[in-house]
């Protein structure tokens, strides 16, 4: 099998390789495709909410910095309150916030619809907020 590199210098370079390796380069690369398109999914939504207004490099107000206080606070009662979901919610919970997975990737590696994940999240957000407002 022959594997054909493209350079950003307009080079091309051919290498002959095995079947094995030709697969392993295959899968390496659909994974590093994944990846790219997640962290330009992330670079999106940073640039959206610069946009949008919704973070800037602006001195704080009073008000932001006592509401900073309050979530702090809130933040520190982030682990007991994540103590009251249960075990799937938890994985869920982690896979979207702390893996980044999209809510379609969690779907399918679930064996779920799109649409049961976005009411389990509706639901865990529903909760969450509740214990928040306490």
């Amino acid at each position: 099998m022959k594997i054909k590199y493209y350079f950003v210098t307009g080079e091309t370079k051919e290498i002959e390789t095995d079947e094995n390796t030709y697969q392993e380069i295959k899968d390496i690369n659909r994974q590093q495709d994944t990846i790219n398109k997640r962290e330009q999914r992330k670079k999106q939504s940073i640039e959206s909410a610069l946009e949008y207004g919704l973070v800037g490099a602006c001195e704080p107000t009073h008000e932001e910095i006592e509401l900073d206080k309050l979530r702090g606070e809130r933040l520190i009662a982030l682990p007991s309150v994540l103590a009251t979901l249960n075990e799937r919610q938890k994985d869920l919970v982690s896979r979207v916030f702390f893996h980044g997975q999209s809510l379609q990737e969690i779907a399918t590696e679930l064996g779920i619809k799109y649409q049961s994940v976005q009411d389990q999240l509706k639901v865990i957000y529903k909760n969450l907020k509740k214990l928040f407002e306490k």
